[in-house]
Formats: structure tokens, C-alpha cells, sequence
């Protein structure tokens, strides 16, 4: 087992992450820009920022893993974003010029064109900064696990905007010719002024239309409800995603054994066994007996796309059983350990050992007649009451030893398995495969503690019953101990499998139910009580400090926007965006079948930043307009034609970049993929709704606020003191 490898892997994997996410980016670039130098000049950004990023994150000790590259990854198509805004309004001060310009002529142009710009540039990479200030104040898990990808996105996206506002118009200035300043046509030139006129004329009716905005507002109100009340509640929740691997860990573990020869002759049967369903999808297998009941069978497959299936089918196939439970799930040795915990959890305290074992045997038992979860254990093992006990006469070996009798008090045990479960003793080699050796007698021959005591033993040429060998009897087990923070408990578990993890919340609620009304008609036995316990505590404290530095983060945004316009009204404008990407981001989870997961809601907290650049791009253009005497509607239709492309462009390289995040491909895929999943359908939902709603409420206010401005000075004025002019 080499972990290095699976580590090389996954590094590899999430670099080519990062060059497929500029390469889409790139391409997305060209497709709106259609000049190669032209895209050169705004593409620049990417690797620049990433390599200026790499210095940052020497300087602060942060080193290459799966969650700081994943990081790169995500803002490798977040980062062009400030370049294309700056490129696109450069274009348009250049493309009426047609005559030639010197230089002076041109950095002025320039100038101008940045200046334009520079505000919203810096409140959106403001905005999508300040969002990761809240994770500086988690703690445990969420701070171990996130800290690196966060450094990683504010170190890339902050140097993002300083090569936009300098080093992009430098390069425009200075190695580009006259010629090449005009705005260069796109191959899909039609198509998008076939858009652009589709989106204005779109706008302009939902304007005018009161009944369009009254069903949108209604629409969006009822989708973030429903989201909220019939899909959170309902999504499998996780830690973290875990690496794809090749191996597969089945853990084995018995009671009642005292010796590690059974335990490694039980393990023996069950590799047998699984050879033979498995084998031709099993390159190898490693086993480990760890003590006398418990062992594990590490299986290598020859295709780690068989993974899930193999799994599955292994998890149906080895069943528990009164004297055997397993564990099947998979491995991967560089994985970071983290807690899997199990959808229920019940733990019964108080009492006698006894009173606890025998309650909690019933509910063991009442849930798994009522199939409540698929895999159910208990802590201890209830399972097994009574043990056959071979106690050795150890004052006849002495004799034994000089008679030559080679016979062991060890043996006893091996006889006794070979008379009743029987035992694997070898492998015979036949055509490349070996085929298990398994001797027991014929069934039904031993049934009894009696039969057993009676059974023949070879000892130095005579058969004598086991029973002058050692006292063969059934004893009542005494229950095992077990304890946490030093208070003796049994505690039943419950687990849904991978395969139906999302059914886990409906089913622990099921479950809680079926205990709720079993307790009404089973009384406790004095000092004992059942009680619910959150068996995902951890990842629950996980997930709660990420809500509130969700909550935070809006907050901040809030308050730089405020601080940004100088106008309440305009930020909230822009934080339109904010609950329309909540709509996209649980839709997307919901209809992927991805987790609830520490990744999951940073993607919120992303998303949060990167979807309020489309609103400041709106808001901030349809303000200066109003504020230089256009009217509000007008003003609206304008800004809406002028920067529909520079937005589509930002959004798309964005969702681009981060698509292959989402698909999770290759190894360590499956540990972002729910943050891809849940910005690139909150950014895409959020773009198409905010194009619509943020103008429509902006010019609503701005009309009502002309409105109320003119009644006001109607009203106020008093008559006597003003000019007749006014007056009149």
C-alpha cells in the first residue's frame, strides 16, 4: 500500500482542475471577445494571479493539498472577471474612435475607461472577499478543514483586481497597436445582439407589466420557503467529501474467541467466500487479524470505477449475523480521518449492567424487526448471551508432555470449531487459483454442550472424550462494559448505507417516532432511561458556525456596499442576488443528489460573493445614469443593453471554470463536488433572475422616490415666501 500515490493522484488531478477551468475560461473569452490578443490581454490574469498566490501561501505557511489547490481551482474562472470588465469598457470607448490616436490620445481614453469601472471592480472582489472573513472565526473542524481553500481564494481573487486596474490597461497601452484598440468583432456577433435585443425588449415588458412582477415575486418568495421547509430537512448530510479510491475495507468482528488462530480461521472462511462472488473484480486482498474477534480484509479492485457497485453489492452480501457483523466501506490510505458518524443513535444509562444490556436487547431487536436502518449495532455487542466454555484440565498435560502426546491446550479450541462450525486448514493450488481446504463433520452429529463434551480426541494413539480433557460447558455471558466520559451506557446505532443515504433524515425521524410510542407501553426498570442523542453532533457544530458566518457574510457584504454607494437603498438592490442564489444552490444539491457538507455551504458563502458582481455592475451603471438626468426606465433599458455582455462573460467564465469542481471528476473529486455543485447552479440561476428583478425593483424606487420627492415639495412650501415664478 503506497499512499504516496493516491496523494499524487489527487494532486495531479486538481491541477489539470485548474488548467481546464482557465482553458474554459479562455475559451468562453474568445467566444464574446473574438481577437486572440484580445483574450491574451484578459487571460493574463489567471496564471498571474495563481503564481502571485503561490508566493502568498509560502509567506504563510500553507502547503499543496487537495483543499488549498482546490481553492486555485475555484477562482481560476472567478479571477478573469475584473479583466473583462475593464477589456469590455475599453472597448467601448474605443470602438467610435475610427481615427488614428497618439499616444497621449489613447492612455486618456484608457484612463477613462478604468475609471469608469474601478468602482465596481473593487466592490465585487471587495464583496467576494469580505464573505471569508466569518471563517476566520470558526473553530474545530470547519476552521481545519476550510482554513486552506479560503487563504487560497483571497490571495488569488485580491491580486485578481490589481493586474485588472493596472497591469491589463498597461498592456492595452503599450504592446498592442493603434489599430487593435477597436472593439473587435466576436464569431457569435449576431447571436449575442440577437440576445441583447432579446433581453431588453424582455425587460422593457416586465417593466410595464405589474401582473409578471407581482407572479416573480411571489414565485421567488414561495420557492425559497419550500426550499427551505421540504429540502434542507431532506438532504444527506456530510463532513466533507471523501478521495475516490480502489480499496474496499471489510471489517469482520465476533465475540467469544479467545484465541487470534480462531479469529484468523474464521477471516480465512470469509475471504473464501468473498473470493468467490468477487474474484474476478479483485486484483488483490491484505488481511489483518487484529485480536482474537476482530479482523480486516482490504480488497484491491482491478477498476476503480467499480467501486460503488462492488461496495453495494458487498454491503448486501455479507449480513450480520448473531455471531459474526460487518463493515463494509471504502479506503483510502491518505485520507484525512474524519468522522462518519451514523444517522441514529439511542443510549440507554442508568440501572443495573444487566437492566441496561436487557433493554437495550429489546430496542436492538424492535429496530431491526421494524428494518429501520441498514446496518444496526449496538455498543457492547447484545447479540451474543451464552458461550460454549472449553476450561482444559491443565494438571494432565504435564503427563501428556512426557507420554509424547502432542496434543496442546490450544488444540481444544481448534477440535471443538472443526466438530461444529467447521474450519479452513488450507488452499489447494488447481489451475492458477487456490481452492479452500474446509474440514467439519457431518451436521446435526455435534447439537449439544453434551455432544460436544462426549466428542473423540486423538490423544498419543487413544480416543478419549473431551471431557477428560477439560470441563466443556454453557455459560451465560457477562455483558460487556462500555463507557464514555467514565459512565458505563449501551448505546444502539443506526446507519443508512451510501446507496440510500438521503433516505437517512426521513428514517431517523421514523425511527424516534417508533421508540416515542415503544417507551408509552414498556416501562424502565428502575434508574434506567433511553434518551435521543444527536449522533451528529460534530457535524452539526460544523454546519451551524458555517450558517452564522453565512449570515455574517451577508452582513459584511451589506455593509461594504452601504459604504461603497453611499445609499441603503443600492445595496440592498444588490443583495437581491444573495436569496436568489440560496433558490439555485438547493435546487442544484437537491436535484444532484449531492450533501449538505461543510463544502456545501462555503459554496453558499462563495456564491454570496461572486453573485452580487452581476447586481453592482446593474445598480452602480443604472444609478450614474439616473443620476446624469435619464429617466429611470430608460435608464434601465440602457444599462441593461450596455452591460448584459460583460456580465454574461463574468458568469460564464465563472460557472466554466468551477464546472469541473462540480462534475467531480478523477481522484479527491468527490470532496469539492459539492461546492462546485452548489455555485455554479446558484450563480447561474441567480444571473438569469437578477438580470430581470434587480433593475425592475431599482427603477420601482427610483419612481416612487421621484414621486414622493415632487408631493413633498407640493405640500411643504410655503407660498408667501416664494418667488412668484416658482409660485406659478
Amino acid at each position: 500500500v503506497d499512499p504516496s500515490e493516491f496523494i499524487r493522484s489527487a494532486v495531479n488531478n486538481v491541477f489539470r482542475e485548474v488548467l481546464v477551468a482557465a482553458l474554459l475560461a479562455v475559451g468562453v473569452l474568445f467566444l464574446f471577445i473574438g481577437n486572440l490578443k484580445n483574450v491574451v490581454t484578459a487571460a493574463i490574469e489567471i496564471p498571474l494571479s495563481i503564481v502571485l498566490a503561490f508566493i502568498l501561501m509560502r509567506l504563510t505557511g500553507i502547503n499543496l493539498n487537495l483543499i488549498s489547490l482546490g481553492g486555485l481551482a475555484l477562482s481560476a474562472g472567478m479571477n478573469v472577471d475584473a479583466s473583462v470588465v475593464v477589456m469590455e469598457n475599453i472597448f467601448r470607448k474605443f470602438e467610435n474612435v475610427t481615427a488614428p490616436q497618439d499616444y497621449g490620445t489613447r492612455f486618456r481614453l484608457i484612463c477613462e475607461a478604468v475609471n469608469e469601472v474601478k468602482f465596481p471592480v473593487i466592490a465585487s472582489t471587495m464583496a467576494s472577499l469580505v464573505v471569508f472573513v466569518p471563517l476566520a472565526l470558526t473553530s474545530g473542524l470547519t476552521n481545519a478543514l476550510l482554513g486552506d481553500l479560503a487563504l487560497a481564494v483571497v490571495f488569488s481573487h485580491s491580486f485578481s483586481a490589481v493586474v485588472a486596474l493596472i497591469l491589463v490597461p498597461t498592456v492595452r497601452l503599450h504592446l498592442l497597436n493603434v489599430g487593435s484598440q477597436s472593439k473587435s468583432h466576436s464569431p457569435m456577433e449576431s447571436i449575442f445582439v440577437r440576445i441583447e435585443n432579446a433581453y431588453v425588449k424582455g425587460l422593457d415588458f416586465f417593466l410595464n407589466s405589474t401582473v409578471s412582477k407581482r407572479i416573480s415575486y411571489s414565485c421567488v418568495a414561495l420557492a425559497l420557503v419550500s426550499l427551505g421547509y421540504f429540502v434542507i430537512p431532506r438532504l444527506p448530510k456530510e463532513i466533507i467529501g471523501r478521495p475516490d479510491t480502489d480499496w474496499i475495507d471489510l471489517f469482520v468482528n465476533t465475540q467469544g474467541n479467545t484465541l487470534v488462530k480462531q479469529m484468523e480461521s474464521q477471516t480465512e472462511e470469509i475471504e473464501a467466500r468473498l473470493m468467490e462472488k468477487f474474484g474476478d473484480k479483485i486484483q488483490y486482498t491484505f488481511v489483518q487479524t487484529e485480536n482474537p474477534n476482530g479482523s480486516d480484509i482490504m480488497v484491491r479492485l482491478k477498476d476503480k470505477s467499480q467501486m460503488n457497485p462492488v461496495w453495494h453489492e458487498m454491503e448486501k452480501y455479507f449480513t450480520n449475523t448473531p455471531q459474526l457483523t460487518y463493515s463494509v466501506s471504502p479506503w483510502n490510505p491518505s485520507e484525512l480521518s474524519i468522522p462518519d458518524p451514523p444517522d441514529f443513535r439511542l443510549s440507554i444509562r442508568g440501572g443495573t449492567t444487566d437492566d441496561r444490556t436487557l433493554v437495550g436487547q429489546e430496542v436492538f431487536d424492535l429496530l431491526n424487526e421494524k428494518r429501520a436502518f441498514t446496518h444496526l449495532t449496538s455498543k457492547p455487542n447484545l447479540e451474543h448471551n451464552e458461550n460454549v466454555v472449553v476450561r482444559p484440565h491443565m494438571e494432565q498435560w504435564p503427563y501428556l508432555l512426557r507420554e509424547k502426546a502432542r496434543l496442546l491446550p490450544s488444540d481444544l479450541a481448534d477440535i471443538s470449531r472443526v466438530a461444529t462450525v467447521g474450519k479452513t486448514i488450507g488452499y489447494l493450488p488447481n489451475e492458477g487459483q487456490k481452492l479452500p481446504v474446509f474440514i467439519q463433520y457431518s451436521e446435526g452429529l455435534v447439537t449439544s454442550v453434551e455432544d460436544l463434551a462426549s466428542f473423540p480426541v486423538g490423544v498419543h494413539g487413544k480416543l478419549v472424550p473431551m471431557k477428560t480433557l477439560a470441563d466443556v460447558e454453557l455459560k451465560k455471558a457477562l455483558p460487556d462494559i462500555f463507557s464514555v466520559d467514565m459512565k458505563e451506557l449501551v448505546r444502539v446505532e443506526g446507519k443508512m448505507s451510501d446507496e440510500d443515504k438521503a433516505e437517512g433524515p426521513v428514517r431517523t425521524l421514523q425511527a424516534q417516532k417508533l421508540m416515542d410510542d415503544w417507551k408509552k407501553t414498556h416501562p424502565m426498570p428502575s434508574g434506567v432511561s433511553i434518551n435521543n442523542e444527536d449522533a451528529k453532533i460534530e457535524m452539526n457544530e460544523a454546519l451551524s458556525q458555517l450558517e452564522e458566518a453565512v449570515g455574517l457574510s451577508v452582513l459584511l457584504i451589506f455593509l461594504t456596499m452601504v459604504l461603497q454607494f453611499g445609499d441603503i437603498m443600492s445595496a440592498l438592490f444588490v443583495l437581491v442576488a444573495v436569496p436568489l442564489g440560496f433558490i439555485g444552490v438547493l435546487s442544484s444539491l437537491f436535484i444532484f443528489r449531492s450533501t449538505l457538507s461543510l463544502n456545501s455551504v462555503l459554496g453558499v458563502i462563495l456564491l454570496n460573493g461572486i453573485a452580487v458582481a452581476n447586481s453592482i455592475i446593474l445598480v452602480d451603471f443604472l444609478k450614474k445614469l439616473v443620476d446624469g438626468g435619464t429617466a429611470p426606465r430608460a435608464a434601465a433599458l440602457k444599462a441593461a443593453r450596455i452591460r448584459l455582455r460583460p456580465i454574461l462573460m463574468t458568469s460564464t467564465t465563472t460557472a466554466l471554470g468551477m464546472l469541473p469542481i462540480a462534475l467531480g471528476l478523477g481522484e479527491g473529486g468527490r470532496i469539492l463536488q459539492p461546492l462546485g455543485i452548489a455555485v455554479v447552479g446558484g450563480l447561474g440561476f441567480s444571473m438569469l433572475t437578477t438580470l430581470f428583478l434587480v433593475p425592475t425593483l431599482q427603477v420601482g424606487y427610483l419612481e416612487w422616490k421621484s414621486k414622493k420627492s415632487k408631493i413633498d415639495f407640493h405640500f411643504s412650501g410655503n407660498r408667501k415666501n416664494l418667488p412668484r415664478e416658482m409660485e406659478l
